[in-house]
C-alpha cells in the first residue's frame, strides 16, 4: 500500500494524502514520473478529462522538492483539482496530495502551502 497517511475535513473535501514508495537512490526527477504514472492510472478510462500543468522546482524548508498541479473529472459536475509535492527522503520517494473541488482550491490551497513551509523529516 502506498498510501500512508490521510487528512480529511469534516466536509468530503478538502483532502490530503502522503504517499511513500521505496526506491533506489531517488532523485526529485523519479518521484515526479512515479506522480505521474499515478495520475495517469486514475484517468485510464478513455472518457476521463484531466489536465496536467508543468512540473515546477520548489524548496520547502530547505529541502528541494518538485510541485505540479492538476486537474481531473473534468467530464464531471464536480471538478477536483490537485496540487502534489513530490519530495525525497533517503531510499523513498514521498507525493503529498492536496485535493478540494476545483471551485474552492483557491480559497483552501493558501492553508495547505503554509503547512507544507513547514514541512520537515522528525528522524532524519
Amino acid at each position: 500500500m502506498e498510501a500512508i497517511a490521510l487528512f480529511t475535513s469534516d466536509a468530503a473535501f478538502p483532502v490530503v494524502i502522503i504517499a511513500q514508495r521505496e526506491m533506489v537512490s531517488p532523485s526529485l526527477d523519479d518521484v515526479a514520473l512515479w506522480g505521474e504514472e499515478r495520475i495517469m492510472a486514475i484517468n485510464d478510462n478513455y472518457n476521463d478529462k484531466f489536465e496536467l500543468h508543468d512540473l515546477e522546482d520548489v524548496e520547502i524548508n530547505g529541502m528541494q522538492a518538485k510541485t505540479r498541479e492538476y486537474l481531473m473529472d473534468l467530464e464531471t459536475v464536480l471538478p477536483l483539482k490537485k496540487k502534489d509535492i513530490y519530495i525525497i527522503h533517503d531510499n523513498y520517494g514521498l507525493i503529498i496530495t492536496f485535493t478540494s473541488t476545483a471551485e474552492s482550491y483557491d480559497n483552501m490551497i493558501g492553508i495547505f502551502d503554509q503547512m507544507i513551509s513547514s514541512f520537515e523529516f522528525i528522524n532524519s
